[in-house]
């Protein structure tokens, strides 16, 4: 399945690293799929700018997608170390499912400034990004950073980075090196623990694997995914919901993009607060009948397009009665007098809203999740 970075983390969750591998022509590709399926592992498959360009865009995401629609692993297409703004807003245009803008070598102000424009284009068009700071030394994809012109990256900048930015992944440097180089890489085992423990929530990526040895990668096998498993605040939060949200989860009802950005894609008018769907409904109802259905050719579409709008304010207003029917029956069985006298209050404010709006503050904050759950809701089909 064609998936972005977000998706194929969270499904991988647990599992060891998601490996990136380098595309340069197309007779790489079936092999490189084939490679992980056979493995049973999720691949990224991450081309330069130039190799987009020398292949053509749009011939190899409709390559790239095609395979992986047919494949029993999950494949991401990401544009690895690009400095230009405008050809990832390109590559996210033409179908890439994720992308890196490098400000590495930025003042990280720059850095981040930039960043905040890929992530806001990307994120609309459900795509995810990576970003980094700190250099990583070596050559990759003609850009080139001199060893001895590395730098580690700084904790303190990270976090800035990341909560600035809302970056899906970062590429940290920890001592790892592009290129072909026969000195040993020298990881900062320590540094990375501190990225981990401070940015729980972000995806790290290491780029370069030259001089990693064979006992690197088993600490990272042995000692450091099993220490941070099930020490991630996502999965402190998800191992807390219920039986029923977890089944919702795994069926894809809630989308890992909804996970993430949900919560910041939420009701920002205080429209909801002087009216209830009701009113929504009458102003509905006055919309259609305005319509000039023998002088407007897109009359049919406004009339439908209204009608679905009227048919989401029922939805939420039968959630509503739900809520309070539910807040009802678990009053009558609760035993504790303070909770019960809160589950009924809970039903009367759901007797109010959504349907009509609030009159109370505890009541703005009922009409509010109601909203929001209509939001995120909307949003899952469009993130999926």
């Amino acid at each position: 399945m064609y998936k972005n970075l977000i998706e194929m983390f969270r499904e991988n969750e647990g599992k060891g690293a998601v490996g990136a591998f380098n595309l340069h022509c197309f007779e790489m590709l079936p092999a490189m799929i084939a490679a992980a399926q056979e493995l049973g592992t999720p691949i990224i498959i991450q081309t330069s700018l130039g190799t987009a360009e020398y292949i053509g865009f749009e011939a190899l995401i409709a390559a790239v997608k095609a395979l992986a629609q047919k494949a029993d692993i999950n494949v991401c297409l990401h544009m690895d170390h690009c400095k230009s703004i405008e050809a990832l807003k390109k590559a996210i245009d033409l179908g890439y499912s994720s992308v890196m803008y490098d400000g590495s070598d930025l003042p990280l102000e720059e850095n981040i400034k930039n960043t905040q424009e890929v992530v806001a284009y990307a994120h609309e068009r459900n795509v995810s990004v990576e970003g980094e700071i700190g250099s990583i030394g070596g050559a990759e994809d003609g850009i080139v950073v001199e060893k001895s012109d590395a730098a580690y990256t700084k904790p303190t900048d990270a976090i800035r980075f990341v909560k600035e930015t809302n970056v899906d992944a970062l590429a940290v440097a920890i001592g790892t090196t592009h290129g072909q180089y026969k000195s040993k890489a020298n990881i900062n085992y320590e540094l990375l623990e501190t990225l981990q423990d401070k940015l729980p929530d972000v995806g790290l990526v290491l780029h370069g694997g030259t001089g990693v040895s064979d006992e690197d990668m088993k600490q990272q096998e042995e000692t450091i995914i099993p220490f941070w498993e099930k020490r991630s605040i996502r999965h402190k939060i998800i191992n807390s919901m219920s039986q029923e949200w977890k089944d919702c989860y795994e069926a894809g009802i809630f989308t890992e993009f909804m996970e993430q950005r949900g919560p910041g894609h939420t009701v920002g008018s205080e429209k909801i607060y002087a009216k209830g769907f009701l009113d929504y409904q009458q102003d509905i109802e006055k919309a259609i009948a305005a319509i000039d259905f023998l002088k407007d050719p897109e009359a049919i579409e406004k009339r439908d397009e209204l009608r679905g709008m009227s048919i989401m304010c029922d939805a939420i207003m039968i959630l509503g009665k739900r809520y309070a029917a539910l807040a009802r029956e678990l009053a009558e069985t609760e035993s504790d007098p303070a909770r019960k006298e809160e589950l009924l209050q809970i039903a009367v404010n759901c007797d109010v809203v959504p349907a009509h709006k609030p009159q109370t503050y505890w009541q703005a904050i009922q009409m509010y999740w109601f909203v929001h759950l209509g939001v995120t809701t909307e949003l899952n089909p469009w993130d999926a």
